[in-house]
């Protein structure tokens, strides 16, 4: 599918090049830029392009240069009424394997599209790519409109990615001229665009964009935050360094994708990403990583105790591929933070401290402990724990029962008595119900004689 550039191109690049060699290339820059690129170490001998003033309203100069590391460079400047202003210095944005051209394509007409500037590669090949830009007014932003690949003369279209209101199109010859749309996320501001990553077939298109997924009813509330672009930042799997770091030990997050967040704590935020088509991860970036304005509420976990009641995978992907991170045996101890549908946010420690999700069938809460082994026969019976409920249930059948009157619960720590009970079941058995102490406290368990004395000797420790 080949198309045509309807109207004129402005080209200040060759001639500039030439100029440049002949030290006049400073005096086509505008007054004060010249002496803006010299700060950065930048002579007239390194420019490559120059867009002189463009603008409607607000006027801007974009310069194209070449630095002391050979990397090409682009500075943009707007016009205040105090002189130019420097507002943007990427090379990310710059194809880097070939000289740069800058391109004044107002009032240029395109397949429907009104362009702006546009950046392209100066040497003449069979098929060369530029990407073409456009002030929007209301943000203040110079953002993406197209990405365009044509022939050597400039003037045939050969592919042309575009930007909808939810993604990115793609028409050309790898389609066949057909038009196909791709829903996602990426970044469309000039400041932080960086080209090598920009996806420019259909296949990358389809790999690289991705949105952020519906969250499954439950204690886990996203909240969708537009963070400063351009940045990386380490991911752990808790609120803190000293938790496990998945990537094998090098996940991190870009901010110029989509970004969830759904808490904060301890100085850190809890974040969903994409790290590919349908893999995504939870983890916790460091709460500096928000852009000024924004706070984000305390996460505010319950954090239950509970138990594995068979193997089970760890996932930091319940909702995309839901590769696993460790496995955890039945039997195994975790902190139940919080629910998601029918995954439930744990927290373990296997050497270092982790979190992830579990699905909540393998959860229980309520778990048995039996008295007999630990008492050595004094009793019999059972502690009944439900970690969630925070409650605890004691039936036991002392020995030598004619010699007792009841049972008392007691904080291990503390001798703070939490419950006592004289009464029975058909059976004999003393049934007590309690509060389980705070802090995770052992129970102490003690029978109480006739004459009102608990007997030391006879008692039971429970660690819940």
């Amino acid at each position: 599918m080949r198309k045509k550039m309807k109207k004129t191109i402005i080209v200040l690049t060759l001639l500039l090049l030439l100029l440049a060699e002949a030290g006049m290339a400073e005096s086509v820059l505008p007054d004060g830029i010249s002496s803006a690129l010299e700060a950065d170490g930048i002579g007239a001998d390194r420019v490559m392009a120059v867009l002189p003033r463009i603008g409607d309203g607000s006027f801007f100069s974009f310069v194209a240069v070449q630095d002391q590391r050979g990397k090409n460079v682009l500075y943009g400047f707007s016009e205040e009424a105090s002189g130019w202003k420097r507002i943007i210095k990427t090379e990310a944005a710059l194809q880097q394997e070939c000289p740069v051209m800058l391109l004044d394509r107002s009032g240029t007409e395109y397949d429907g599209m009104n362009l702006g500037i546009a950046f392209s590669c100066a040497e003449n090949r069979p098929s060369s790519a530029e990407t073409v830009w456009e002030w929007n007014p209301k943000t203040g932003q110079w953002m993406l409109q197209a990405y365009l690949r044509h022939d050597s003369t400039f003037d045939i279209i050969l592919e042309t990615i575009r930007v909808t209101s939810d993604g990115l199109s793609y028409e050309g010859w790898r389609t066949e001229g057909a038009v196909r749309k791709y829903k996602g996320t990426i970044q469309k501001e000039l400041r932080y665009f960086t080209y090598s990553v920009f996806p420019k077939t259909p296949e990358q298109l389809s790999d690289k964009l991705t949105t952020a997924p519906a969250i499954p009813t439950g204690e886990l509330t996203a909240q969708a935050v537009q963070f400063t672009g351009n940045r990386n930042y380490a991911v752990y799997s808790g609120p803190g360094e000293g938790y496990f770091r998945g990537g094998n030990g090098k996940a991190s997050v870009s901010t110029n994708d989509w970004i969830q967040v759904f808490g904060s704590e301890n100085g850190y935020i809890l974040i969903q990403y994409a790290i590919g088509k349908g893999h995504m991860r939870f983890g916790w970036i460091e709460e500096t990583a928000l852009p000024g304005k924004v706070r984000i509420p305390e996460a505010g976990f319950h954090s239950v105790d509970a138990y594995m009641d068979r193997d089970t995978d760890v996932t930091d992907d319940p909702l995309g591929k839901q590769a696993a991170l460790f496995r955890l045996r039945p039997g195994t101890r975790v902190t139940w933070l919080a629910t998601m549908g029918e995954w439930a946010y744990i927290e373990c420690s296997m050497g270092e401290p982790f979190r992830g999700f579990v699905p909540v069938s393998c959860l229980r809460t309520e778990w048995v402990v039996d008295l007999t082994l630990l008492s050595s026969g004094q009793m019999e019976g059972t502690m009944t724990v439900d970690s969630a409920q925070r409650t605890g249930q004691v039936q036991v059948l002392c020995a030598n029962t004619d010699q007792f009157r009841g049972i008392g619960v007691f904080d291990g720590r503390t001798g703070e008595e939490l419950a006592f009970s004289d009464r029975t079941d058909e059976d004999g058995y003393y049934i007590c119900t309690f509060l389980l102490p705070a802090s995770n406290a052992p129970v102490l368990i003690l029978p109480q004689t006739l004459a009102g004395e608990y007997i030391q000797e006879s008692g039971v420790f429970v660690q819940w």
